[in-house]
């Protein structure tokens, strides 16, 4: 996952100037995406690297905890902001700070580091 972690900042900074219980299924999709070589070896600062970030995001913010909604909502929209080349009209403070909740929450609940 710290891959992940050097993804989301790479993808969200370098451009331009980050009732569901969140039980196993959440931490289930979590250790697998920490496990995932593939996704350690993609190349997120092209289109192809960024989609599947943003597909990963997506699917971890379906099965995470409720508190947790607006921190994958704000990376999600990072993530596709920059996909999309509009880097520059993010609050990148605010993505940071949300990317920044889900890896904390990540550690805590289910013992993964995000980085």
């Amino acid at each position: 996952m710290r891959r992940l972690a050097a993804a989301v900042t790479v993808a969200l900074l370098s451009t331009g100037s980050l009732t569901a219980c969140g039980g196993d299924e959440y931490c289930g999709k979590l250790q697998d995406y920490d496990n995932d070589t593939g996704l350690a070896q993609a190349n997120f600062r092209n289109d192809a690297g960024l989609k599947k970030l943003h597909d990963v995001f997506v699917d971890l913010g379906k099965s995470a905890p409720d508190d947790l909604d607006d921190d994958y909502t704000l990376v999600i929209e990072g993530v596709r902001a920059t996909r999309d080349g509009r880097a520059d009209e993010l609050d990148r403070e605010a993505v940071a700070s949300a990317y920044a909740a889900i890896s904390d929450d990540a550690r805590d609940r289910c013992d993964v580091d995000m980085g």
